[in-house]
């Protein structure tokens, strides 16, 4: 598990240093190369993947980066997954730049909610397609445009099966390390997405990124 935390906190100094990060006028390329270089500089080699992605392509949910310049009102979806000494971290934030519009609120705030209650049914046994099942309960009235899993299993990469999709009976066990990832796309607007890390235990799970979740701590260039 030490490895695992080490890649966890390079991801915690990351958004550490985001948040004091002015975004806009950077473009998504301009975003990655800081990212990149705050993990060298914590955990020196390692590799990287991951999403980041501004206005726009955040209604779309991936991509690498772009030569798109962030602007004020987008949101930045920055899914990152460090990879070192055969562990990867896998954690999910959602920045916005300036003051969110009323839809951005509503949108953050029914993701953050879907995700802090479908932990609530994480333990062993529970199948892949039952925690998928739950995830889209909650994402209501939006739920139409989550397209992707609600999470996955974590080993030595960082997409192993079972993936949370409703064609997946698999069971979690003790000492499963899995994401839950939930989001919502707003065709030709804004995403949001949060992805946060937990151990399966005998008991439910423990959350393995403590960090915050409130969308006060990431709104970049407040009025």
């Amino acid at each position: 598990m030490e490895n695992l935390h080490k890649v966890l906190e390079a991801n915690k100094r990351v958004f550490d240093l985001l948040r004091k990060t002015k975004l806009e006028g950077l473009t998504e390329n301009e975003l990655k190369k800081i990212i990149l270089c705050e993990y060298k500089s914590f955990l020196g080699s390692f590799t990287f993947n991951g999403d980041i992605v501004a206005g726009k392509n955040s209604a779309v949910g991936e991509g690498t980066g772009t030569d798109y310049v962030i602007k004020r009102g987008d949101a930045v979806i920055l899914d990152l997954l460090p990879y070192k000494n055969k562990k990867c971290a896998d954690t999910t934030r959602t920045f916005f730049v300036g003051e969110p519009s009323a839809l951005q609120r509503e949108v953050y705030n029914t993701v953050k909610h879907a995700l802090c209650e479908v932990e609530k049914i994480l333990m062993p046994g529970i199948r892949a397609c039952d925690v998928y099942r739950e995830m889209r309960e909650r994402l209501k009235p939006f739920e139409d445009t989550f397209f992707h899993h609600a999470g996955h299993l974590i080993k030595a990469r960082r997409l192993c099966q079972p993936q949370f999709l409703p064609n997946k009976s698999a069971r979690l066990r003790v000492g499963d390390v899995v994401t839950l990832e939930p989001g919502i796309y707003i065709k030709d607007e804004f995403g949001v997405r949060l992805e946060n890390n937990y151990l399966i235990t005998k008991n439910g799970c423990k959350n393995l990124f403590e960090y915050p979740l409130e969308i006060e701590n990431f709104i970049s260039e407040k009025e």
